[in-house]
């Protein structure tokens, strides 16, 4: 009697079952192509701008601002991905529910029902937007998004299985190595990051391209010390820079290159320059983390002036900290240590990878400067971008997994988020963020 009399609850509440599921599929579709939409359109509507003001260009403004919000509006863009997933993901937790009853206190365990549903559904949907996408833009290999979700995925079920105990141990290492890819390839591989990528690490940097390209020269053996190779102008245009005799950019003249000249002219001391490059970071990043912070900070209703200035301050001297690191950990290197504990290693060698490489080594420590909630945020926001760079993403192998290495990690998330709200251990990261504002 009591399970035809639970049949009957499901049968009336059904019509109102799927209604909420419909509404609540609209509603988390709209927020996330909005997300999306902004989250594609804003920086390159931003970058117009800016170089539209550096350059005193303002005849064609407000045509290419429009052009740019045309973008994101086209069936084959992200935006209609993304909302077609969460259209999916949205109404699981709704479909999965059985009313509660006397007999049913808690809720059944359906988690691997939600989790085919959503990895069918999501599948199908990629497979639909794909075929969207034209031949020139289609990916072989593996794209930023599935990357991104897959590294949530992974490091919400790492956390989920062996817990939370060492945390902030394996999150500073995850950072630590993966800077160390990224900055590597940066100085030495830049076609494996994307130009936008390059193009902020080097303003950051602060770093004269004429330097880094000579830095690529030695690492290809085309810029030796003592030897004509054909590469004696490369420093020459950044020694008339910084008014400096194109003779201490000259490798057949000038053995090794001069401090004073990586400086920038700044200081031959190295350690007044590192406290230079600190201090002009730190400015430059507060003038940004600060104001920004107070906004999000007003606009969410949040107070605490002091804290939050106190956040963004520690946030600032991270990034300053993390700069100065490359610049002095090369100086140490290759004129500080390096030659009084290694007198018979040429300069060729020093300059050859070992600075560079402990610069890019040394950076990532100074993310324990963070709290230790920010160093998992940064370790899942450097790890994906540091994965794309070690493998080859032209590759049709691997391209061939990306979808359902991107269902099967949305789904993962939205099981994760919709069954566990009042579990300790959650997705995090800005894929995770953006999944626990959209779902929960």
């Amino acid at each position: 009697m009591q399970v035809m009399d639970n049949k009957a609850r499901l049968r009336v509440h059904r019509p109102y079952l799927f209604i909420n599921a419909g509404r609540a599929s609209i509603l988390s579709a709209a927020e996330a192509f909005l997300i999306s939409y902004a989250a594609n359109v804003a920086p390159k509507a931003l970058h117009i701008v800016n170089r539209r003001i550096k350059y005193n260009e303002f005849d064609s403004l407000l045509q290419d601002i429009r052009e740019v919000l045309r973008s994101g509006l086209k069936p084959s863009d992200q935006p209609f991905l993304w909302a077609a997933v969460f259209a999916v993901c949205a109404p699981i937790n709704l479909l999965y529910t059985v009313p509660q009853t006397q007999s049913n206190k808690k809720r059944p365990t359906r988690n691997g029902q939600e989790f085919l549903f959503v990895l069918s559904f999501t599948y199908a949907v990629v497979k639909w937007h794909n075929s969207l996408m034209a031949k020139s833009t289609k990916q072989n290999g593996i794209s930023d998004s599935t990357a991104y979700m897959f590294t949530t995925a992974a490091d919400y079920v790492f956390r989920r299985t062996l817990g939370t105990k060492k945390q902030k141990q394996a999150d500073t290492l995850l950072f630590v190595i993966s800077c160390y890819i990224i900055m590597y390839c940066w100085f030495y591989r830049p076609e494996r990051l994307p130009k936008s990528y390059n193009i902020w690490i080097t303003r950051m940097a602060n770093m004269d391209t004429s330097l880094l390209n000579a830095l690529r020269l030695i690492e290809k053996g085309k810029f030796v010390y003592g030897k004509e190779t054909g590469c004696a102008d490369i420093l020459g245009d950044m020694c008339d820079r910084v008014g400096l005799p194109r003779s201490a950019g000259d490798p057949t003249q000038t053995v090794p290159i001069p401090c004073q000249l990586v400086h920038g002219n700044i200081s031959e001391n190295c350690e007044l320059h590192a406290l230079f490059r600190f201090w002009t970071t730190l400015r430059g990043a507060a003038s940004i983390y600060v104001p920004l912070n107070i906004i999000l900070a007003l606009r969410s209703g949040r107070r605490g002036l002091l804290q939050i200035v106190g956040a963004s301050l520690q946030s600032s001297v991270f990034l300053s900290t993390f700069v100065t690191s490359i610049w002095y950990s090369v100086c140490l290197t290759r004129t500080r240590l390096g030659p009084w504990l290694f007198p018979r290693v040429s300069a060729q060698k020093w300059d050859d990878k070992i600075g560079p490489c402990l610069g890019c080594l040394m950076c990532g420590w100074s993310v324990l400067i963070e709290k230790r909630s920010r160093i998992g945020e940064l370790a899942l926001f450097v790890l994906p971008r540091a994965l794309l760079a070690t493998m080859n993403t032209n590759n049709a192998g691997i391209g061939r997994f990306n979808d359902l290495c991107f269902s099967i990690s949305t789904a993962i998330l939205a099981v994760a988020i919709t069954s566990g709200r009042k579990d300790s251990v959650r997705p995090r990261g800005i894929v995770g963020a953006m999944f626990s504002k959209i779902l929960d």
